[in-house]
């Protein structure tokens, strides 16, 4: 028997007990319905049978994702509370809540959908609990478009929406209002999230690196901005339906080609940053409200960057070649150096900034550093093992707190869990697990959930320990705040 969490205690629930309707989860599967007055259980003791509307499974991957079930049971899913004791083994319905290696547990695997597309990018998470990636679609005529696909809350993926022709393919985005961005080879498409209607289509030279979103926190601005192939940066005003285009030279005449935009919050009031590098090494600093015409400030750097920007309160952290990390801020027109620190190595993805406002870093190597100023000067303050080679996608920090990546072959996470004490900050060995199918883009992490893209065309979900992420941090796609949304709102 199971135990579930009745009127605030724990009690023994046998397969017959009426009372686990209580577990059951708000959010119904409608295609799942069943009628009790026509299926009947051995088990069920008559004189308690009544209709329930919830959903069948054999296996806890067919319960409804995002809806909380944790166990499958006599062929329903219900929301039990034994999975802390179990072991992590496959079969026994119910997911290991656990530290350490946890691959045998193959009832941790709670969503799988084949999405009936090529290369996929995201997924990003909308307030609604729907999560949104974009993908290339083959048409008739053998022609590459880029279309979104929508998995609801409930688990039901929507009909494509096609945005237009594909050259590249770069993650959708979520603003403040619910908007989808979408980017296709002519522009950049904002659909309504919650009906797939097209609000807009904002026409542009082919974006590149990838697109952000901030606003202010007196609602005045919602602002979405890109780069282009051309060189060039759009910033499209959702208040104002309106977008400005504006180019400047580069610093060295470059190819045009960028990493993903990003937002940072500033620590003068409503005033918003977008940091944008190009991979020549010319970094741009964009005041998309009160100076949309140009960048504000920029600076070449003397060696090439290997990584997204990051900007945290008028600062802006990046990385270059040979795994140096320099901070800068600006000046007038430019960006001065304040510091720089050997972080040991090449970097995956991109850095993260935890709670406290320290830098993490994960190397591909497997080493985790972090990374603080003290009296001025940047320093490595603790570092950690991943247990072996990590990839180049963008790590992530959960609340545990955690630090978590993807294994350099794309089959495997790896997880430390960090402890401070008295300004000391140590490391151990968290939860970690490999999955059939290789990992395709930047896991998302929402609701005790860890979603993955993987390179055949599914996108899948494993049960996770950490509810959210934490910290301010930006990923592949300017994810920024820590709410698996795509937008960052000023303080």
């Amino acid at each position: 028997m199971n135990d579930y969490v009745l009127g605030g205690e724990a009690v023994d629930l046998g397969p017959g007990d009426c009372r686990k309707d209580a577990f059951l989860g708000e959010r119904k599967s409608k295609s799942r319905a069943f009628c009790a007055g026509i299926i009947v259980l051995a088990t069920v003791p008559l004189g308690c049978y009544h209709n329930i509307d919830v959903p069948r499974c054999a296996t806890l991957a067919d319960c409804p994702s995002g809806s909380g079930y944790s166990a499958c049971e006599d062929g329903y899913c219900f929301m039990a509370g034994q999975c802390a004791g179990v072991l992590p083994i496959a079969g026994d319905g119910c997911c290991a809540v656990t530290e350490g290696d946890r691959t045998a547990d193959t009832d941790c695997l709670v969503a799988d959908h084949l999405l009936g597309c090529q290369k996929i990018a995201g997924p990003v998470a909308s307030g609604a609990g729907d999560l949104f990636v974009t993908c290339r679609s083959i048409d008739a005529a053998g022609s590459s478009e880029v279309v979104v696909r929508r998995i609801e809350a409930d688990g039901t993926v929507a009909q494509p929406w096609v945005v237009g022709p594909a050259t590249s393919l770069l993650p959708p985005i979520i603003s403040r209002n619910a908007g989808v961005y979408a980017a296709f080879h002519g522009g950049v498409v904002r659909y309504d999230g919650s009906t797939g209607n097209v609000v807009r289509t904002i026409l542009s030279d082919p974006p590149v690196g990838g697109l952000a979103a901030a606003a202010a926190s007196d609602e005045s601005h919602d602002v979405v901005a890109w780069p282009t192939a051309s060189g060039k940066v759009v910033i499209y005003d959702e208040n104002e339906g309106s977008s400005a285009v504006f180019s400047a030279p580069a610093e060295t005449g470059g190819v045009w080609d960028a990493f993903a935009m990003t937002a940072s919050v500033r620590d003068v009031p409503l005033r918003l940053r977008f940091y944008l590098l190009w991979k020549d090494g010319t970094l741009w600093s964009v005041e998309p409200v009160n100076n949309p015409m140009g960048p504000v400030a920029s600076i070449l750097l003397d060696k090439l960057p290997i990584a997204p920007p990051l900007g945290l309160d008028g600062r802006v952290y990046v990385v270059v070649e040979g795994g140096r990390l320099e901070c800068l801020s600006e000046r007038g027109a430019v960006f001065e150096q304040r510091w720089t620190v050997d972080l040991g190595g090449p970097i995956s993805g991109g850095l993260l900034v935890d709670p406290t406002g320290s830098i993490v870093a994960v190397l591909q190597s497997g080493k985790v550093v972090v990374v603080r100023e003290v009296g001025g000067s940047g320093s490595v303050v603790a570092s950690g093992e991943m247990g072996g080679p990590i990839g180049d996608i963008y790590p992530f920090l959960g609340d545990a707190p955690r630090v978590a990546a993807v294994t350099a072959d794309g089959r495997g996470l790896r997880s430390v869990l960090r402890q401070e004490t008295d300004g000391v900050v140590t490391f151990q060995t968290g939860l970690s697990f490999d999955v059939p199918a290789q990992i395709a883009g930047a896991p998302l992490l929402a609701w005790g959930q860890l979603w993955l893209a993987t390179g055949s065309g599914h996108l899948v979900a494993w049960k996770f320990p950490d509810q959210h992420p934490a910290g301010r941090f930006v990923r592949f796609g300017a994810d920024l705040g820590g709410s698996g949304m795509t937008s960052v709102v000023t303080k």
